[in-house]
Formats: C-alpha cells, sequence, structure tokens
C-alpha cells in the first residue's frame, strides 16, 4: 500500500461547496480523535497510522462515524453542537438538516449501512437516518427514527460486519462482543473478547476482522469474526499501537487492502 495521503487544510466556505464525496472506495480505515477533531488514517496490514487532516471546517468533536458506500461519504455525529454532519475526500465537514435528533443527550456510536445511518446511546436507545433524501438534495431534512429504547450495553462504538451484515459492539465495562439487531434493537450474545477499556473506534476490514481501538492508551485489537464467531472464539488480540485520545471513533471500508 501506499503512503498515507499529505494532511489538508481547506477552510470550509459554504454549507455545500467544498464537499465532495470519495472518488473510490478509500482503501484505510480513519480514526477521529479530539476536539475540534482530527482525522488520521491506519494501515490495516501494518498497523501504522498517520495524520491525515486537523482541519475540518468545525471547531467540534465528531464521533460516532461510519462510511457510506452508496454515495461515498463518511457520516458523523457533532458532539460538540449536538448536529449530523457528512465529510468527504477533502475531511471538510457539512452540517446537515435534520428533525427528531435528541437534544436531551449526544451520540458517540454510530455506523452505516445499506444507506442508512444508526446511532446508539445507552440508555437512550438505537436510532436510525434514512440518507436517501440527500441523493436528490443535499439541503433535504433527514428524518431521525427511534428504533428503541432498550439500550443497556455500554458502548463506545459498533460497526457492520461486511460478509454477513451483522451489528458488533463490545461491552467496555465486562468485554462481552454482542450483535445488535436494527430491527428492534434486540442483542444476541457473541463471546468474550478477552480486553476491557474504552473501545471509542470500531471497524472491520474485508476478511471479517473486527478492529477496536481503545482511548486510554490507543492498543489497537482484532478479533476474528471471519466465519462470525460461530466457533466461538472471539478473543482479541493486540494488532497495533494507535494514538490515544479521550474521543475517539473509527470507520473504515471493507475492502481489499
Amino acid at each position: 500500500m501506499s503512503r498515507f495521503a499529505i494532511p489538508l487544510a481547506l477552510a470550509l466556505t459554504s454549507p455545500f461547496a467544498t464537499a465532495s464525496p470519495f472518488d473510490t472506495c478509500p482503501s484505510k480505515a480513519y480514526l477521529f480523535q479530539s476536539s475540534p477533531v482530527q482525522v488520521y488514517g491506519v494501515n490495516l496490514v501494518t498497523g501504522e497510522t498517520a495524520l491525515l487532516q486537523s482541519d475540518t471546517g468545525l471547531n467540534a468533536n465528531i464521533n460516532g462515524v461510519g462510511f457510506d458506500f452508496e454515495d461515498r461519504y463518511i457520516y458523523g455525529y457533532d458532539t460538540s453542537n449536538k448536529q449530523i454532519v457528512r465529510l468527504g475526500q477533502e475531511f471538510q465537514a457539512e452540517v446537515l438538516n435534520t428533525t427528531g435528533l435528541p437534544t436531551d443527550h449526544t451520540f458517540y456510536v454510530g455506523d452505516v449501512y445499506d444507506h442508512t445511518y444508526y446511532l446508539y446511546r445507552q440508555g437512550k436507545g438505537l436510532f436510525k437516518i434514512d440518507l436517501t433524501p440527500l441523493d436528490s438534495d443535499p439541503s433535504a431534512t433527514l428524518v431521525v427514527e427511534r428504533i428503541t429504547t432498550s439500550a443497556s450495553v455500554s458502548l463506545t462504538d459498533f460497526a457492520f460486519h461486511p460478509g454477513n451484515g451483522g451489528l458488533y459492539g463490545v461491552d467496555n465495562r465486562t468485554g462481552d462482543l454482542f450483535l445488535f439487531s436494527t430491527d428492534n434493537g434486540d442483542t444476541t450474545y457473541i463471546g468474550n473478547i478477552g480486553v476491557t477499556g474504552t473501545f471509542g473506534a470500531g471497524y472491520f476490514d474485508v476478511n471479517g476482522y473486527y478492529y477496536i481501538s481503545r482511548n486510554s492508551d490507543g492498543d489497537i485489537f482484532r478479533i476474528d469474526l471471519s466465519d462470525y464467531g460461530d466457533d466461538g472464539d472471539v478473543t482479541a488480540v493486540k494488532f497495533a499501537d494507535g494514538p490515544s485520545s479521550n474521543q475517539n471513533d473509527g470507520a473504515a471500508v471493507p475492502m481489499l487492502l
């Protein structure tokens, strides 16, 4: 794989002027950290990390990020201003119009699947946002729907498996791995990964390996879910050292690396 791109610092001059989608599906994972947010690239072959963008045009933290195959944008939640944003290939954030987005709490957990953005908050519920209206009108108002108010797992991120479309997340307190239903929010216990901590970033590669990044020390762990965890062994193995942060989230495009 070639080395990561030179950091960009383009100012956002209007809500929709500079946010161009990725030309192709990017072949790296991304870590969104700190406030103002910084974007790092993660090489899922070597574990190497590099700063890609230190100025997204928003003086804010962006969390709950996920990449959308349909329109090739990264979607996220601005925790500083409680709003939904999306970022294109220059990592410049544009604010999206929404209705029904809760104002009494923030979100740190999110991912995108089948042109739908999912958000989760323990004790508040699982939510979804249909992104289809943006296809014809980038200023369209997106409707935020609550799937369920049941949300007992202590999550700080989750991610969709590229093979079975399952939504997986690790309970920070126990290290238990769960499968989440996007229909009703029900959870299925898969196994214990053997480590605990605040895993603020999670993403998959095309082979079904689940990567989680621990905020406190930046350690990136890899869990083999290539067979969907059917053998019961979901032990996390340290994969690489990464940048540590108390505000951390991840997104990846599961494709050949």
